[in-house]
């Protein structure tokens, strides 16, 4: 009996500290999204991220339309948010999952995501940089480990579908503030450089969505990174119609090369 109540105390702790875990994870991300809301829609501050974006022409930046989808993003990790209570609820967690970890490390993107919007909006954008590199980093560790062992046991989508979505981003985010800065620094009278650094950059990125592909079963990935590619070709048509081209083209053929030859090659298994 007394090792049964040992045991049952035992589990009413680790059930109020994961409860402890959620309740700040729900806090860092509504405190994130009300800052955004202050800085972005009611102009905090006076101006808003893209005017700082825009106030020098920096090729590797995709168009206006294209930052819809932070919504997006903020709208999946509510779904990811919901998701990680329920399982908490039913103690259903997927096994590998370090519940400590992943709320640390979520709390700590929720702190860098504000922290780059109040550099950037003060345009501090070489500081800027350097928070949103540790933002992408600390969500790319998120990332592994909500993926962490799912390839013998793959949780549902919504438990890292929406991790996926907003590393992503991130990596679109951290080619376009180092295009912003180097720009600022350099100055805008080099269009050779910046429209090869352009095309070398989309390249890299659209790899990069074909390795997620194909090496991490992730197809979420190599979508956003071609919905920010074509979006850089929509921004420099203005300044270089063969370079926006160049970026279709690439963004054309990243899409064939990463999902079509997968769907060729599982179509005899189901004929058979």
């Amino acid at each position: 009996m007394r090792e049964g109540t040992v045991r049952s105390m035992r589990g009413m702790k680790v059930r109020r500290s994961a409860r402890s875990y959620l309740a700040a994870m729900w806090v860092a991300f509504a405190a994130m999204v009300v800052c955004n809301v202050l800085f972005e829609l009611l102009r905090l501050g006076g101006t808003t991220s893209a005017e700082v974006s825009g106030a020098v022409f920096a090729w590797f930046t995709p168009a206006g339309y294209v930052f819809a989808i932070w919504g997006v993003i903020y709208l999946a990790l509510l779904a990811w948010l919901v998701y990680c209570t329920l399982g908490e609820m039913r103690r259903a967690w997927h096994p590998a999952w370090d519940l400590t970890a992943v709320a640390v490390l979520f709390a700590a993107s929720c702190a860098l995501n504000v922290a780059w919007l109040v550099l950037f909006h003060l345009q501090l954008v070489a500081a800027s940089m350097a928070v949103i590199v540790a933002l992408w980093a600390t969500v790319a560790v998120l990332y592994r480990a909500v993926r962490k062992g799912t390839f013998e046991m793959p949780p549902t989508a919504l438990g890292w579908m929406p991790v996926s979505l907003y590393a992503a981003w991130l990596t679109v985010a951290v080619a376009a503030n180092a295009s912003n800065l180097v720009t600022r620094v350099m100055g805008e009278g080099a269009p050779v450089a910046g429209a090869v650094s352009t095309l070398v950059l989309a390249a890299i990125v659209l790899l990069a969505g074909y390795f997620m592909r194909t090496r991490r079963a992730d197809s979420v990935a190599p979508l956003v990174f071609l919905w920010a590619v074509v979006g850089v070709g929509v921004h420099t048509l203005d300044a270089s119609v063969p370079v926006a081209i160049g970026l279709f083209a690439l963004a054309t053929l990243a899409a064939l090369v990463t999902f079509v030859p997968i769907a060729i090659t599982r179509a005899p298994a189901h004929a058979k």
